[in-house]
């Protein structure tokens, strides 16, 4: 909660904007998201929620990642209303199927100005959503929305899958925070 409140003053914590927590099966990353969920919903720090389930193809997506936080944001902040409509004024065709990683970011780096507070996107069991193939592309939208605005902080809980690892460990350590749950 400190980190997304920006309360913490260790090197590199306030500039990186995602949170990567990963554990083994039956660990509880999803008792931890729901927890984390429920104390950023308490303190109005809660953006978008985002629970993958392969089983089901609404929540297995990797676009739908993109489109809730856009429906997400456009409840909770206007501004951010203003310019998905305006988006969507101007291109009348834009369907899911159409909608890119690139046009998230557009939509996030174009407004104005931005949230009074930090707002948190929370991803549970990202490994459950897409495949190897389509979830690193998603991850790195997700990554550069977060670096691009200040105001967004990501958090996202899987297992260690090789694409997911391997997406994180090509990323330099300051841009993104990691938590082993066996740690603990």
């Amino acid at each position: 909660m400190d980190w997304v409140a920006n309360k913490l003053v260790q090197e590199n914590v306030l500039h990186s904007n995602a949170y990567w927590f990963y554990g083994s099966p039956g660990i509880g990353k999803t008792s931890l998201a729901h927890s984390i969920c429920a104390n950023l919903h308490e303190q109005n720090y809660l953006g978008g929620v985002f629970f993958c389930w392969r089983d089901d193809p609404d929540l297995s997506k990797p676009i739908n990642i993109l489109l809730t936080f856009i429906h997400q944001l456009t409840i909770i902040f206007p501004p951010f209303r203003s310019i998905v409509a305006k988006r969507l004024r101007d291109n009348p065709y834009l369907t899911p199927e159409s909608m890119k990683g690139a046009l998230f970011l557009d939509l996030i780096c174009s407004l104005p100005h931005h949230p009074e507070h930090t707002l948190a996107f929370v991803i549970d069991a990202f490994y459950k959503c897409g495949n190897p193939r389509s979830r690193p592309g998603i991850l790195k939208v997700l990554i550069d929305a977060a670096a691009r605005a200040s105001w967004l902080k990501i958090i996202i809980t899987s297992r260690t899958e090789v694409d997911i690892q391997h997406f994180f460990s090509n990323l330099t350590l300051s841009s993104y925070l990691r938590y082993d749950l066996a740690t603990d």
